[in-house]
């Protein structure tokens, strides 16, 4: 993923096509949802004396 300014838009500026924006969003949830995962495991194994 290249980095970019803002989600949905491309390198020259302008909107880029809806299905990048929902592409942007998708990868955003999962990177969240992956990090809750992995907080919540850590936290489990820490508890492990």
């Amino acid at each position: 993923m290249k980095p970019t300014a803002m989600p949905g838009m491309n390198s020259s500026g302008s909107a880029a096509p809806i299905t990048g924006t929902i592409d942007t969003s998708v990868m955003a949830s999962r990177y969240v949802k992956n990090s809750v995962m992995n907080a919540r495991g850590f936290r489990r194994n820490s508890q492990i004396p």
